[in-house]
């Protein structure tokens, strides 16, 4: 009797320790890193010319897809995330009708006179704020030795050419600035691993030294800088407009020279792996230039670039994947959201390519294929005043509607039709077709943010370029708020809970309160 029980409770034992095994298998299993096919479709062979340059051969496979931004730990760049899209859950108590200023910072004033203009301070398109919640409980004790006396700290790259430390509670600053000696037109990114590495571009060359460069926050000093001339890029100007990315082991930049850059820092060192040079087989796309920031769905980016030519790059090796058309200059970012499982790109282009009028084509294309779902073209124009060309369409990031609006998505477009103002569209996901038209005073090259209320009820913000704040009603598109509390709304703003951060051309930083 003794031997028999002896017998079941090895049996059962063993079928417990099995059970524990398959489960770490399938546990192992969800874990591993499944990548997207690496291959390149007809699209790409019929419309790229392009040439993978691997410099680091000894350097790690990608590593982890899953994402490292994540909205507790801040707004660390361009629209916060991998998709673009982490700037549509601002918390309301309950239905705002008024937006408040609580503080003004001022940076300082760049009068030089260079053929592009005096760009002054502030913050100018395409530049965001960033905020770091420092109360995050996975900040790597090495970096809160360097937490500065703020809860929340907020980065503003300016048009200046100086990058500032602001606390967010008071504007105060909370660093010594940080100077690159060229206007900053694009959004900082900080390294969502709290480094302390500081990715700042620039867009005008004042001193000789064009580029990008990677400071050391926590040190407040210089750890690289990485020169656009390079030899291998196929156009000469070498602004960095855009805002890097991090996944898994690697960055990625697209530059302004037409080439997408995958590095590493190792040791406070920049570390080159690849980059991608490409260009368009047709005559008449030829001129290169990225201004969009790269987004991402698992190993797949993506970027649209001053020629409409949209690609799909697999990050692991830099291969294209599939090539898109867009028309024309298309450097509003694009927006990825999943529906039952498939990842969806949310792209429009601007009018400039076409001439004084025509279209900015608005589509909704499947992120793993390049398919059009749906395509809705806007009638824009562009505008000549004192000898320069001010473009129309869409030149803002769309926002993804949430909740009670997750059904929709809110672009904007500038000199719309005959107009030289500006209109907040909302457009339904599913069919590309305009559910409600908000006009604006003037245009704007802002991008729309969205506020939420505990019952789901959205509200969008936006500002346009001559300094009106307008606080609009996600479902029926009606004005709940409009005043002029700025100077040039061109920035796109940074928000958390009920607040936001925005720059303004000229030289002021703005924090607002939605009430």
């Amino acid at each position: 009797m003794r031997g028999l029980l002896f017998i079941i409770f090895l049996f059962i034992f063993q079928s417990c320790n099995q059970s524990k095994e398959l489960k770490k298998a399938v546990l192992k299993k969800k874990n591993e890193v499944v990548l997207l096919p690496d291959t390149s479709d007809s699209s790409v062979l019929e419309n790229l010319t392009y040439e993978i340059k691997l410099v680091d051969s000894s350097g790690p496979s990608l590593g982890t897809i899953s994402t490292k931004y994540l909205p507790e730990k801040g707004v660390l760049g361009f629209r916060g995330s991998l998709n673009r899209d982490m700037v549509s859950e601002g918390r309301l108590a309950k239905r705002p009708i008024e937006v408040k200023m609580d503080w003004e910072f001022s940076t300082a004033y760049d009068g030089k006179k260079t053929k592009f203009g005096v760009w002054g301070g502030g913050n100018g398109w395409t530049g965001q704020p960033l905020i770091i919640n420092w109360d995050y409980k996975g900040i790597p004790a090495t970096a809160l030795a360097s937490k500065p006396n703020a809860k929340k700290e907020v980065i503003i790259s300016s048009l200046c050419g100086k990058i500032y430390f602001l606390n967010f509670e008071n504007g105060e600053q909370v660093r010594p600035s940080l100077d690159t000696h060229n206007p900053i037109k694009g959004t900082a990114m900080f390294d969502p691993d709290y480094t302390g590495n500081l990715f700042v571009g620039q867009g005008i060359n004042e001193t000789g030294e064009f580029g990008f460069r990677v400071f050391d926050m926590f040190k407040g000093k210089l750890d690289a800088f990485v020169s656009s001339t390079d030899r291998d890029a196929l156009r000469g100007w070498g602004a960095f407009d855009s805002s890097p990315i991090k996944v898994g082991n690697y960055y990625f930049w697209p530059g302004e020279n037409g080439v997408l850059y995958k590095f590493r820092m190792l040791n406070g060192k920049y570390k080159l792996h690849s980059k991608l040079v490409y260009h368009s087989k047709k005559p008449s796309r030829s001129t290169l230039g990225i201004e969009s920031s790269l987004s991402v769905y698992k190993n797949y980016g993506y970027f649209g670039d001053n020629q409409g030519n949209v690609v799909c790059v697999n990050l692991a090796t830099l291969k294209p994947v599939w090539y898109f058309d867009n028309v024309d200059d298309s450097d509003a970012t694009i927006v990825i959201e999943q529906e039952k499982g498939i990842p969806y790109l949310y792209i429009g282009c601007e009018v400039d390519k076409q001439g004084e009028v025509g279209f900015s084509y608005l589509r909704k294309l499947n992120a793993l294929t390049g398919q059009e779902v749906w395509l809705n073209k806007i009638p824009a124009q562009s505008i000549v005043f004192k000898e320069k060309t001010f473009n129309g369409g869409m030149l803002s990031t769309p926002l993804l509607g949430k909740h009670q609006a997750k059904e929709l998505l809110y672009v904007c477009i500038s000199q719309p039709a005959k107009s030289s103002a500006g209109q907040l569209m909302a457009i339904d996901k599913r069919t590309g077709k305009v559910k409600f038209t908000t006009k604006l005073n003037a245009y704007s090259w802002s991008s729309p943010v969205g506020f939420y209320t505990k019952k789901g009820e959205p509200f969008v913000l936006i500002g346009d370029v001559v300094g009106n704040i307008y606080l609009i009603d996600g479902m029926s598109g009606e004005k709940i708020f409009a005043k002029n509390l700025g100077g040039n709304f061109e920035a796109s703003p940074a928000v958390m809970d009920d607040q936001l951060i925005i720059g303004s051309r000229g030289n002021k930083i703005y924090k607002f309160k939605i009430i």
